[in-house]
């Protein structure tokens, strides 16, 4: 039985993120595939601590009380998610890169917003990764429509590396914006697809 890893955001005050996470290793189960989950933390930007300090704000001004125990009881049920759904894999050792590789067949990154230039890391286009195994991309989402100059050339680079690419968005896959123009440029193919929360849902 082959084995995948599944690279994507999972932990956030958002079940959302959970949910899409869970059920991207379920489908994969459900084709008979053995599913992990790399154990990793995305980089927040700048960008992200802005949208934290607003959402912070926010709650300082309503009661804390209720507030407080409704966040409590959803970052408890958000966490009761990961552990009853998600097994994990770790590459921040050498030693843990050795035995990861030794396992996974394939890496597969999506479907949340992993490709958005806002909050750009190399982790989620997979660059720790050998050449000699498999990488694909299943509902990536780029979020937005401009790509800052500066990291172009990363994303040309990295992209070439993927044996199978989709998308969430239409327009990546065929409209007029930052990554199908990337795509024209380095020659790979792209379609779109749902986002992995639809794929439990049949």
């Amino acid at each position: 039985m082959k084995t995948v890893c599944v690279v994507t955001w999972y932990k956030s005050n958002n079940f959302g993120t959970c949910l899409q996470a869970v059920a991207l290793v379920k489908a994969l189960e459900g084709m008979g595939y053995n599913a992990y989950m790399l154990a990793y933390g995305r980089r927040y930007t700048l960008k992200d601590w802005e949208r934290i300090l607003r959402k912070l704000k926010r709650k300082f001004r309503t009661e804390k009380g209720a507030k407080s125990k409704t966040n409590s009881e959803k970052e408890n049920n958000i966490q009761r998610c990961i552990d009853e759904n998600l097994s994990f894999v770790s590459v921040k050792t050498k030693e843990e890169q050795r035995k990861t590789f030794e396992k996974i067949d394939c890496f597969v990154v999506g479907s949340d917003q992993v490709w958005n230039p806002d909050h750009f890391d190399e982790v989620y286009l997979l660059d720790f990764v050998p050449e000699n195994i498999r990488k694909i991309s299943y509902a990536s989402s780029i979020g937005v429509e401009q790509l800052p100059e500066t990291l172009k050339g990363k994303y040309k680079k990295y992209l070439k590396r993927f044996d199978s690419i989709s998308v969430r968005e239409a327009k990546a896959a065929d409209g007029n914006c930052w990554f199908r123009k990337i795509r024209k440029r380095i020659s790979i193919s792209c379609e779109s697809s749902s986002e992995a929360k639809i794929l439990i849902m049949w």
